[in-house]
């Protein structure tokens, strides 16, 4: 029992980081006044790009900076939109969430059909600590000492 509530707990930390530095970008939009409303497109749009350059490169840490940047520019289309062209937050946010999710998930039919199905890239270790819960990558660590202040 013990043992089992153990596992859930380092798997929800685990699965929790993207959401975790997806949710501290949100409130860096939100303390400069703007709502974003396209964060999902935007995770998927990184998770996209980030995956597609790793699995091109071999190297997740290229994927990772691929994932930044691509989620930095739909950033930057969002404020352009909002910003400099007027337009609705909420119309710009949803908008941006449907096109990036048609298209990432368009792309990567094109891209990743084949008879295999799966890209394979060699993973990060993680940082083995006192036993499942503390055994975590160091994107994990990373955002929640982000997260601490």
């Amino acid at each position: 029992m013990i043992e089992t509530l153990i596992g859930i707990i380092g798997a929800t930390l685990r699965i929790s980081t993207p959401l975790v530095f997806a949710s501290l970008g949100e409130v860096i939009t939100e303390r400069a006044g703007m709502l974003n409303l396209s964060i999902e497109g935007t995770m998927y749009t990184g998770a996209f790009v980030g995956i597609t350059v790793a699995a091109q490169t071999g190297s997740l840490t290229t994927g990772l900076i691929a994932a930044i940047i691509a989620g930095a520019i739909v950033g930057c289309v969002m404020g352009l939109l909002v910003v400099t062209l007027g337009v609705n937050q909420h119309v710009a946010g949803l908008g941006l969430t449907l096109l990036l999710i048609s298209a990432s998930n368009t792309a990567n039919r094109i891209l990743f059909t084949n008879k295999d199905g799966m890209v394979r890239v060699d993973p990060w270790k993680p940082f083995d600590f006192a036993g499942p819960i503390f055994s975590q990558y160091w994107l994990t660590y990373a955002a929640f000492l982000i997260l601490a202040p």
